[in-house]
């Protein structure tokens, strides 16, 4: 249960990253090259958010 609930805080933390740097004006390519993932990792956090683009 540990290991999961590490890595559902890792997602969320990442999740946020993302968009924080989407916010500050980073493509996705580029957010997905610094967090590494991938860049549909970006839209479906900006989905989740409710943000358009």
């Amino acid at each position: 249960m540990d290991k999961i609930a590490g890595l559902l805080a890792l997602i969320a933390t990442k999740e946020t990253a993302a968009l924080k740097l989407d916010a500050i004006g980073f493509s996705g390519r580029e957010i997905a090259a610094l967090l590494d993932v991938n860049e549909n990792f970006t839209r479906v956090a900006r989905f989740r958010t409710g943000k358009k683009r």
